[in-house]
């Protein structure tokens, strides 16, 4: 017997927030999906893990499936008495159906207990342990949210068998017209409420498609007989497509219950985001229609053509893996040339990095965590000691970072109500606590300071060889630095905070307290970092290198800075244009010509880039700039002579009507005018 099981990602339940924000921020299930997994399905690599997490998963799994046991008993018990009521049984005989639902139960728990460890493991290959530490503080409740939607009497033998055997065929007959009439009205609902959204995906789906088709068209250049054919190609991939999704929403929508669908379907509670395996089957559909379509000899070159910039975008990801290394470990020249073997090597091995061709957020951090998996033996035959130990550290931090989650961002309506009917706290434990506030900002910020200004004196001592009395005194001289400009902070900080607490109604310094407690053990929030790069640090430090360093030891270092910015605004600049080239694509001598304006744009404008769009794209500073929405700013800051002077004119006229074009524009006028703003003021 044939049976699927469908997995449900339901974000936005508050009582599985610990997992549904986590598994947001990793590389677990993709956002509000539905995943199908076929019992049958061949066995893929199993994921293992350290003794100690698959200890934590082992107990979970146990507690989980004894909790999804018992809830879906309930239901059952639940059926049952619904066929008694539909058909008139009486009471004995809706006792006998127990043994058929028993039975349906124990074949469909056998499945589950296999398939649902085996997706968990699927989706978890990284940043475990704090996981599952979530998840045993509560298995029961977050099964739903973690685990399989499902009904589990719709394809059971031994259900139907039973029902068969003690209905009477009048029952029966009654309850077959029932159970269809009650499909087919919930068919309906969700049909209806389908309709809309399948139109909008539709079209997402078939621009998608068409992109695919323009790329090939004109890396190809195809006759227009050809060109036609591959438009007929394209839609009827996105609609195979949109088929797939709409059938995932349909089965996920029947198997919740009534209560739930209908809150589902008034919300609009249907996703037609495509997920990884979505792609993948859009990608199969195309590349057969593909193989049908070209001729053998264009088919082939058309392979080569995405071999080469595949290659090509490899190198992008590495250029962007040594360009965020060496801004936490502070790369020489030669170290750069040396450690990009290396790098490619590593991106190659990262289990994580899915598919080259696809540039985003989540490519980002994947590609920061690619270093994480070089050994000892491969660093230390290129760095440093200091810069290996500040390697392992960089692998720690992006865990934390990972598995850092906001108890305020969790924060339930209810909770917050409760924390405004509370009655204010006295005055002595208002100083209290607001005192361990003050504690945990200031030692994270004083420690992001010292961290960066050592990190600054390191690379001094590296690049222009200094003594060792001169590394002290720089070293010294940072500490100073941060300990004055720390002293002014503290003021402001405490003056702000009693501020925050202070206004307001009564009943909000309970509110107000554990907001600003929760903000303080978020452990990449901005404010430590930014406090390690003001000026009111920056300056003294300024002093010190001046007073410390000889014109000729300045000179050495500044070289060494000028390349780092360089290699980096290049790299980023080679990943703008890969980027660019999803719009509109572009030849070797294009991409050439457009190469050192672009890097002569993030030369200029990459602080305000930095500074500005992680925050407005995703409302966080940890995105980098150009794997966001607004990746392709330096595009739309191209004066529009040097735009058309390399681009064709159906080029531009593709890029002008974008919407990618179109986001940009929106806020480039005012990041514009901030630079020239912060350019005056200086």
């Amino acid at each position: 017997m044939r049976r699927t099981l469908q997995f449900r990602h339901t974000v936005g339940v508050a009582r599985v927030a610990g997992l549904a924000i986590v598994l947001g921020l990793s590389t677990a299930l993709p956002a509000a999906k539905s995943e199908t997994l076929e019992p049958n399905e061949p066995a893929a690599r199993k994921i293992e893990f350290s003794p100690d997490i698959e200890q934590k998963l082992a107990r979970f799994f146990e507690e989980a499936i004894t909790a999804k046991r018992a809830e879906l008993a309930k239901r059952l018990t639940a059926d049952i008495a619904d066929v008694q009521e539909v058909t008139g049984l009486d009471a004995e005989k809706a006792k006998a159906l127990q043994g058929p639902a028993n039975a349906a139960l124990d074949h469909f728990m056998a499945d589950w207990s296999v398939n649902y460890p085996r997706c968990f493991r699927k989706n978890l290959e990284a940043q475990i342990s704090s996981i599952i530490d979530r998840l045993l503080q509560n298995p029961a409740s977050n099964i739903e949210a973690a685990g399989f939607v499902e009904n589990v009497l719709e394809d059971e033998a031994a259900w139907k068998e039973g029902l068969q055997r003690i209905l009477a065929p009048a029952q029966a007959a009654i309850w077959n017209k029932t159970a269809e009439e009650r499909l087919q009205a919930k068919l309906s609902a969700i049909n209806a409420a389908l309709d809309g959204p399948s139109q909008s995906a539709l079209g997402i789906y078939e621009h998608m498609t068409h992109s695919l088709g323009e790329h090939l068209k004109a890396a190809l250049e195809l006759p227009p007989a050809m060109a036609d054919q591959l438009d007929i190609l394209a839609k009827s991939t996105a609609q195979d497509c949109l088929k797939r999704t709409r059938e995932v929403n349909v089965k996920s929508l029947l198997a919740l219950d009534e209560d739930d669908r209908r809150m589902a379907l008034r919300r609009g509670g249907m996703d037609f985001r495509l997920r990884t395996e979505d792609r993948e089957a859009m990608e199969r559909i195309w590349n057969t229609g593909l193989a049908k379509t070209l001729s053998p000899e264009d088919l082939k070159r058309w392979r080569d053509f995405n071999a080469d910039r595949r290659a090509r975008h490899m190198q992008v990801y590495t250029g962007i893996l040594i360009s965020e290394m060496d801004r936490r470990v502070a790369l020489t020249a030669q170290q750069r040339q040396l450690l990009e073997p290396l790098a490619f090597r590593l991106l190659e091995r990262a289990p994580l990095l899915g598919n080259p061709d696809i540039f985003s957020s989540d490519q980002y951090r994947r590609v920061i965590e690619a270093a994480t998996i070089a050994n000892r033996a491969e660093l230390d035959a290129i760095l440093d000691p200091a810069q290996v130990d500040r390697w392992e550290h960089c692998r720690q931090e992006e865990s934390v970072k990972m598995n850092s989650v906001d108890d305020e961002a969790q924060s339930t309506p209810d909770r917050r109500a409760a924390d405004l009917n509370e009655p204010p706290p006295a005055p002595e434990e208002v100083e209290n606590r607001l005192a361990e506030i003050f504690e945990k900002k200031e030692k994270p910020t004083r420690e992001a300071a010292v961290a960066e200004l050592t990190l600054r004196a390191e690379d001094a001592a590296r690049c222009a060889m200094l003594p060792q009395e001169t590394v002290r005194r720089l070293q010294t001289g940072a500490k100073a630095a941060v300990e004055i400009a720390l002293a002014s902070w503290k003021d402001d900080l405490e003056e702000n905070i009693r501020g925050v607490v202070g206004g307001g109604l009564p009943g909000d310094v309970n509110a107000n307290i554990k907001r600003l407690s929760a903000e303080s053990r978020v452990a990449d929030n901005p404010t430590f970092n930014y406090f390690a790069k003001s000026s009111s640090i920056i300056w003294r430090w300024d002093h010190v290198v001046d007073t410390t360093l000889t014109p000729a030891q300045r000179a050495l270092w500044q070289k060494e800075l000028d390349a780092r910015a360089r290699y980096r605004d290049e790299a980023i600049s080679r990943c703008v244009l890969a980027l660019f080239e999803m719009t509109v694509m572009l030849t070797s001598d294009q991409r050439a010509r457009l190469e050192p304006l672009v890097t002569e744009v993030i030369k200029e404008y990459g602080d305000d880039f930095s500074a500005s769009i992680p925050v407005v794209a995703t409302g966080t500073s940890r995105s980098a700039w150009y794997l966001s929405s607004y990746k392709l700013m330096p595009i739309a800051a191209l004066s529009e002579n040097d735009r058309q002077a390399i681009l064709t004119e159906a080029e531009n006229e593709i890029w002008t009507k974008s919407a990618e074009s179109v986001r940009c524009n929106r806020l480039w006028p005012n990041l514009q005018h901030q630079h020239e703003k912060s350019l005056k003021s200086k």
